[in-house]
């Protein structure tokens, strides 16, 4: 997304090549500054935990033993014994693991923490949205978009056909065209 938000930075408040009519410009700066609200949730979120804002009942993760796998295996579940044995292996296994990989979730947020972790989450969500709809937003103002199909005409004589850019009448082979074996696309 940073790369994407550079580029549409700089093509709608530093390039001189670019042509974008108001509706547009509006519509694209509206879906970036946006996508720059939602993301800066998301970093926040991925920066700071909630207990550094003093926010109640973060995740608890605690070390998985035999004890944990033997009372899954009691209560019938059998997948999550398999992936408890998988999370002890692996922590055996990796040298200082940082917490909290190789460890068991016992408790989820709620609370503040849990607020914390959602707006997390849809800010990531709605980071990717608002770029989605920032790509729509060009897509639906792109000048090739309107291009219309042409059918292969053989003519005995050539046609002459006016620039769509108001210039002198030209040949049908200077127009704006591309030709492939199932036809020739013109820009209108």
């Amino acid at each position: 997304i940073g790369v994407t938000l550079y580029a549409e930075v700089y093509t709608l408040q530093y390039s001189k090549v670019a042509i974008i009519g108001a509706c547009e410009r509006k519509l694209r700066w509206a879906c970036i500054v946006l996508c720059l609200a939602c993301a800066s949730l998301y970093v926040v979120n991925q920066v700071f935990s909630p207990e550094d804002f003093g926010l109640c009942c973060n995740v608890v993760y605690k070390n998985v033993t035999m004890k944990t796998v033997e009372k899954a295996r009691a209560n019938g579940a059998f997948a999550v014994a398999q992936q408890q044995l998988a999370l002890m292996e692996g922590a055996k296994f990796t040298e200082d693991p940082t917490p909290p990989l190789y460890q068991g979730m016992y408790d989820t947020a709620s609370g503040g923490a849990l607020v914390m972790i959602l707006l997390g989450f849809w800010g990531e969500a709605g980071a990717g949205a608002f770029m989605l709809l920032n790509l729509f937003v060009i897509w639906y103002y792109a000048y090739t978009r309107r291009a219309v199909e042409m059918p292969d005409l053989e003519m005995e004589e050539p046609l002459v056909a006016s620039d769509p850019v108001g210039r002198d009448p030209v040949a049908p082979s200077e127009v704006n065209q591309t030709c492939s074996p199932s036809g020739c696309l013109r820009w209108t």
